[in-house]
């Protein structure tokens, strides 16, 4: 449960980290309201809250060689469809 809890807290912290960062670099481009930078907040914050509701179906619903299956495939396909290819 321990391992649970630091994997959240370590993305969260990373999220909050990188939301700032991106939010500044992307700010210019988009007028640099206040406005702007709220939308941007509220944007960052609702892929988060779509992330832990996306763990939480995937853990409540399959069993644990189907999540690890659906997980890979989910990242094959968002690694397919970027423009940087690794």
């Amino acid at each position: 449960m321990l391992q649970y809890s630091l994997t959240i807290f370590l993305s969260a912290f990373l999220l909050f980290l990188v939301q700032p960062l991106i939010g500044k670099y992307i700010l210019p481009w988009f007028g640099g309201t206040p406005a702007v930078w709220s939308t941007l907040m509220l944007f960052f914050q609702t892929l988060l809250l779509a992330g832990y509701a996306y763990s939480h179906k995937i853990v409540s619903k399959l069993s644990l060689c189907r999540q690890t299956s659906r997980t890979s495939l989910d990242e094959c396909n968002s690694y397919s469809k970027s423009n940087t290819h690794v």
